[in-house]
């Protein structure tokens, strides 16, 4: 059994609308950056080198970071992230590409500057040999952009608005598009408006192909593109914008691709990139990605309609309002559980959530009194994430009365400094009225306890060093407990 000691407040916020009035994209792709594409199209479309894929799913890791405000709030909720990345897996295989991403794990980051506008500070946090996306509220006026490393690799991330990301969206499929080596479908229109139905210069890609391989995405299965803002489609899936190349012949952008920027109602799950944008990526992943692609999966399917919810069920009465503990069956191959807490049973309303890897869990969360709870389990797996929710919802009705979690006698406990860079020490200060036995626990976000210790502290002033050596960045959770009560401070490593 273990403990998890913190507080979420997450709402689920409706955020229509929002998305429309954002640039699509904030990608900045220099010739720097397309130098390996380029070189692969020229051989490609030249018939220099004999490509054929090899039609192996190509696995790709990823870490999902969630940034909330400096108090806890605001994050995306952990489901829905989830969930987006499950879209995005759906995406890929409608265009048969042969490429999958896993769900490698969810850190979180309280941090107000990031929160509302990215900072470059924040590569600090990307895990290394993984793909790394971000959401926060902003991504500097965009809906989300890539990072390129060219020749600083603390960069090569992706950053995204969480506004973008609704039930139905291709932000995730776009940004991942670039990380994976493409540029946009209107490529070197960037920042410049084209004037419907006039000529275009003549460097631009011409309808009848002759300059498909270096003109615009150099693609020669995407049609010409010169719409470098959003836009919506017509009927058929196209720009209500005629196009005219240099030679005067017209036509309409496609709307369904994934790296242009029509409205994201325009395409669907199936189509999304070209056959010649698929090979792209599978020769990116192959010499740019190997180090981090496998073909070989380690995980089993999960059964997810085997969760069993145990306690509490059917509006159970607590005894406590700040005091839960929560049972469910394990589930075969599962190794991770989401756990939602909702005050309907809809789970419109979300303030509680966490990811364990326990079934048996104390949950130590202030709700309010005298209120009926809602809780559900989503079993997972690295692989196996795209899972349901427990078919049956368990329910308990909270007191009014609190459970003691404070220790009698302490006068003081704190750690500093807090947020604490990675490989450092933190000082804890403990002050006592009385001599007494103590053990300290940190825990990870996830309810595992790092470090373990039993100490003796003295009346009066108890000074402790917590080194981080070997901690990875995120949520941390430092328990003080007694005979007679536990008490947590909250510590962010960086």
């Amino acid at each position: 059994m273990k403990k998890i000691f913190y507080i979420f407040l997450a709402l689920t916020f409706p955020f229509v609308g929002m998305a429309q009035d954002l640039a699509p994209c904030g990608t900045v792709q220099t010739e720097e950056d397309l130098k390996e594409l380029r070189a692969f199209q020229k051989a490609y479309y030249n018939g220099e080198i004999d490509y054929e894929r090899d039609n192996v799913l190509k696995y790709i890791p990823v870490m999902l970071h969630q940034i909330r405000k400096a108090n806890g709030s605001g994050g995306m909720l952990f489901g829905d992230l989830i969930d987006r990345l499950c879209l995005a897996n759906e995406q890929y295989a409608g265009s048969n590409s042969d490429i999958m991403f896993t769900w490698d794990g969810i850190r979180v980051h309280q941090n107000d500057a990031w929160y509302d506008s990215h900072d470059n500070f924040i590569y600090n946090q990307k895990v290394p040999n993984k793909v790394n996306v971000f959401v926060a509220n902003h991504a500097n006026g965009a809906c989300g952009f890539y990072t390129p490393p060219a020749n600083n690799q603390t960069s090569d991330y992706v950053f995204i608005a969480k506004s973008c990301l609704q039930d139905w969206n291709i932000t995730l499929a776009h940004e991942l598009g670039h990380l994976l080596g493409l540029p946009h479908n209107f490529s070197g229109w960037e920042g410049t408006e084209y004037n419907c139905n006039t000529s275009a210069p003549v460097w631009a890609e011409k309808f009848d192909g002759s300059n498909c391989s270096t003109a615009g995405d150099g693609f020669c299965d995407t049609p010409p593109d010169y719409i470098s803002d959003r836009w919506d489609c017509n009927s058929n899936d196209q720009s209500n914008c005629v196009l005219r190349d240099a030679n005067g012949d017209t036509g309409n952008a496609p709307g369904t691709f994934y790296m242009c920027y029509s409205n994201d109602d325009c395409s669907s799950t199936s189509g999304g990139f070209s056959n010649d944008q698929v090979a792209a990526m599978q020769n990116h992943i192959s010499s740019i990605r190997g180090n981090i692609s496998f073909t070989n999966p380690t995980w089993s399917d999960i059964m997810d309609d085997a969760t069993v919810l145990q306690s509490p069920i059917n509006e159970e009465q607590l005894e406590y309002n700040n005091w839960i503990r929560f049972e469910f069956d394990p589930v075969p191959n599962a190794t991770h559980y989401l756990v939602e807490i909702a005050t309907t049973p809809i789970f419109n309303i979300v303030p509680d959530y966490f990811l364990t890897t326990e079934t048996v869990i104390d949950h130590y969360k202030k709700l309010l009194d005298n209120k009926t709870y809602y809780w559900r389990v989503r079993p997972m797996n690295r692989g196996n994430f795209c899972t349901n929710y427990t078919s049956q919802n368990g329910s308990f009705v909270t007191s009014a009365v609190s459970a003691v979690t404070d220790v009698a006698g302490l006068q003081a406990f704190s750690v500093f400094p807090n947020p604490a860079p990675e490989n450092s020490n933190v000082q804890v200060k403990i002050s006592l009225k009385d001599a007494i036995d103590v053990q300290i626990q940190l825990l990870s976000i996830d309810g595992k306890v790092v470090q373990n210790e039993k100490r003796f502290l003295n009346a009066g002033h108890n000074d402790m060093i917590l080194n981080t050596d070997n901690l990875e960045s995120g949520m941390y959770f430092l328990s003080l407990q007694t005979k007679d009560g536990v008490t947590t401070e909250k510590i962010i490593i960086e």
